[in-house]
């Protein structure tokens, strides 16, 4: 039963943490620690509370990594645009295999609660 609350309160803990930036650790810790003590407590919750912060920054990298290139396709097209669109072929082919590269990392992505 105890195990039903930690994961309904990892719910809404990770819920405002995506919002906020912060919930898991300063959540669930003191619900932990009210069954096995603040120490024990810590150390447990700082292993989603890892995991939680390593997915945040995978999406922000990819936030990211999305901005950069919004911003310097244009600059691209300005300066070579006649030369690139010569090369639909390339496009297409780097464009599949680029997105079968990432694939794995979007099925984890749906996996993950």
């Amino acid at each position: 039963m105890y195990e039903i609350l930690m994961g309904a309160t990892s719910v809404i803990a990770g819920a405002i943490a995506s919002i906020v930036g912060f919930g898991i650790g300063s959540i669930l810790t003191p619900l932990l620690s009210l069954r096995i003590g603040t120490r024990l407590a810590v150390a447990v919750i700082s292993i989603p509370h890892l995991f939680a912060t390593f997915v945040r920054f995978v999406a922000t990298a990819t936030a990211i990594g999305l901005v950069v290139d919004a911003v310097r396709m244009p600059v691209y097209f300005v300066t070579a645009g006649d030369e690139v669109l010569r090369m639909p072929g390339v496009i297409i082919s780097s464009t599949v295999g680029g997105d079968r590269h990432s694939e794995p990392d979007s099925q984890l992505r749906r996996e993950l609660p």
